[in-house]
């Protein structure tokens, strides 16, 4: 699929009222998945990945080193951002003094941003037309 310019500025503003709603209303956790009939909010628990029972003569998507390396960061760096994230939630970060928490609510938020742009350059591979149905990189 290619959108003009026209296209992508209009798929903007109708992205742009979802994104600040969801900013303004949900942790940084959840997603939003519109098709032509619905839009679902999404949380992400937990992710396996396996190649193991896609059939050898199957075409798949053919990932340089450098690829496999970005998507394997985003994968690490998306459980880190879990793991602190549940720790949010600990009696131990309550009893942290505002500096500590300051400085790690601010770590996550840049460790988030990172994992965005991961995410922007996985997609910039081009692989998301290969993908099985049902299977995601984020």
């Amino acid at each position: 699929m290619t959108l003009s310019e026209a296209e992508l500025k209009d798929f903007e503003a109708a992205a742009r009222p979802m994104i600040g709603w969801l900013n303004r209303n949900c942790h940084p956790h959840v997603t939003v998945l519109i098709d032509p009939t619905s839009a679902e909010l999404c949380e992400g628990i937990a992710t396996f990945r396996t190649n193991e029972y896609i059939p050898d003569d199957r075409p798949g998507p053919t990932l340089a080193p450098h690829q496999e390396r970005v998507i394997q960061e985003k994968v690490e760096l998306d459980e880190k951002l879990k793991k602190l994230n549940d720790f949010f939630k600990t009696e131990t970060f309550s009893s942290l003094g505002y500096g500590d928490t300051a400085l790690l609510t601010r770590q996550f938020e840049h460790m988030l941003r990172y994992s965005e742009t991961l995410g922007e350059r996985i997609a910039a591979f081009g692989l998301i037309n290969h993908l099985t149905q049902g299977e995601q990189i984020e």
